[in-house]
């Protein structure tokens, strides 16, 4: 049988009938409760600043009112206690001083008994307790706005270094244009007695020389490129998180490695309300900068998202909506699939925008998990939340991008599917961690020193219970 806590209250008065009455009322209306006494302010003060009250009950004849009540209420808002007055039927200035300062809840001496007394108290401590949860909700609120503008400010630095690094680039290319229009021409300037038929040749020259135009344009734009990609690797780096999150039932673990052409790649772990977590990774077409800025904008979005709801159908329609904004005219898609993990019911609801991942059971069997809506950047649709899902104890939810199954050998085989999900079936007795090693080693070694033609990323979940685990 599980012990209700006392309720703590103090009484303050310096008639000791009135206390004595006011005692003898409280331990009528409530159960064993925990009954302090004080016949001064001082001596109050010294109990508040000592216990943890549930309210303070003062009786209005007290010596000293005005100052006594002006104290004590903002040391029960304070500490978000319930402040009632006892106040008689001819004590009418005590009253309205009471009123002025805001007070709500009043107990008339002459009509008091047990139950009107326990329902004004209890009410007291309850709307006080709403009052702390209220301030805590607008202290959140203002943090999330806070949150919101530092990240509106990093977007909007990035956007602007993107542009610059767009410009110098243009101007890197427009160069090296002329250089080689002009060191095709010069050639033809130094013939003393052009023909029309020798100049026509040399004009066919700088259009059709393969070995000399093409090459130096090359060299030149890749250059270029170099500042942009190692930017972009930068930021991706960046994009992942430091650490796999402590969910009670769960072991979580991710992984991200850009290509040498960087992409888009990213995922994430975002806490939702009422104990939620969610999971996003996402995949952003293209190379270089600008699809590493889009899933910067996204991770963004997402994280402001969650944190202010959880209808996953909801978070991910709103951030394709924001992502086809800034995606505007340009041929962009973007990927996305966001789970969300209840750790009670250890159940999980998801939307993809185009993405789909994998649930695998204790066996091994493995059951995808499919896109519910089209790729962000496409327009302003819903996208629907799938199918509900219950990870049972041992059993794995995989998430990855296209990365690892594009892996391939010199000889032009893929990884595949089926490759990448027996490396998880050979290894789901193990920890998620040690399985994307796992899965990220037999990829590599598939390809055989061939390169990594596309971001690896993956992220897999482990509901805890079996072999060992709780």
């Amino acid at each position: 049988m599980t012990n209700t806590p006392s309720i703590r209250m103090l009484i303050v008065d310096d008639h000791a009938e009135n206390r004595q009455v006011a005692r003898w009322m409280l331990r009528r209306a409530f159960q064993q409760p925990v009954v302090l006494e004080a016949s001064s302010l001082a001596e109050a003060e010294q109990v508040c600043d000592s216990e943890q009250l549930d309210a303070i009950v003062l009786d209005a004849a007290i010596t000293g009112f005005s100052d006594v009540c002006s104290v004590l209420a903002q040391r029960a808002e304070d500490a978000c206690c319930g402040f009632v007055l006892l106040v008689g039927a001819l004590e009418q200035v005590q009253r309205k001083f009471g009123e002025e300062l805001g007070l709500e809840h009043w107990v008339v001496k002459e009509l008091m008994s047990a139950y009107s007394v326990e329902l004004v108290v209890r009410r007291a401590i309850d709307n006080a307790g709403l009052r702390l949860k209220l301030t805590e909700q607008v202290r959140a609120a203002q943090q999330l706005l806070s949150e919101r503008e530092t990240m509106q400010a990093e977007i909007s630095d990035l956007q602007a270094k993107l542009a610059q690094a767009n410009e110098a680039a243009q101007a890197k290319v427009e160069a090296v244009s002329t250089a080689a229009l002009v060191a095709a021409v010069t050639p033809v300037a130094n013939v003393e007695t052009p023909t029309v038929s020798s100049a026509v040749a040399a004009s066919h020259d700088v259009g059709s020389d393969a070995s000399e135009r093409p090459k130096l344009i090359s060299k030149q734009v890749n250059a270029a490129d170099l500042e942009g990609q190692a930017t972009a690797r930068r930021l991706q780096t960046e994009l992942a998180p430091p650490g796999s999150p402590l969910i009670e039932g769960f072991e979580i673990a991710g992984l991200s490695l850009p290509a040498e052409a960087t992409g888009g790649d990213y995922y994430d772990y975002l806490p939702c309300g009422d104990g939620l977590l969610c999971i996003t990774i996402g995949e952003c077409s293209g190379r270089g900068l600008a699809p590493t800025m889009l899933a910067t904008s996204l991770r963004a979005y997402l994280r402001v998202l969650t944190a202010s709801m959880t209808d996953v159908s909801e978070i991910v329609t709103k951030a394709n909506r924001l992502i086809t904004e800034d995606i505007g005219d340009e041929e962009f898609l973007v990927t996305m699939m966001l789970v969300q993990i209840d750790q009670v019911t250890k159940r999980i609801q998801y939307a993809s925008a185009g993405h789909q991942g994998y649930h695998l059971d204790r066996e091994g069997k493995s059951q995808v998990l499919h896109s519910t809506g089209m790729p962000m950047g496409l327009g302003d649709t819903v996208i629907p939340e799938g199918p509900l899902v219950r990870l049972k104890a041992g059993e794995i939810l995989l998430l990855v991008t296209d990365g690892i199954q594009k892996m391939t050998t010199q000889e032009g085989e893929r990884f595949g599917v089926e490759r990448m999900l027996d490396v998880v079936r050979k290894h789901r007795h193990m920890t998620p961690r040690m399985i994307v090693s796992e899965l990220r080693k037999a990829c590599l070694e598939f390809s055989k020193g061939s390169g990594q033609c596309d971001d690896i990323t993956a992220v897999i979940v482990r509901a805890e219970g079996a072999n060992g685990f709780h």
